[in-house]
């Protein structure tokens, strides 16, 4: 059984390629935006600060 995962693909490779982009590690980057996603705009502050 095959899943459709060509939308789930396109997405992490747009993922990666910002996270290349900014200079941001692609596993960092997942990781400071589950930090947003659970404690808010606060933990990107600090995060980068």
């Amino acid at each position: 059984m095959k899943l459709p995962t060509q939308a789930q693909n396109v997405n992490r490779a747009n993922r990666v390629a910002e996270a290349k982009a900014s200079g941001v590690n692609p596993a960092f980057w997942g990781q400071a935006l589950n930090l947003l996603k659970k404690a808010g705009q606060g933990a990107l502050s600090g995060v980068l600060s």
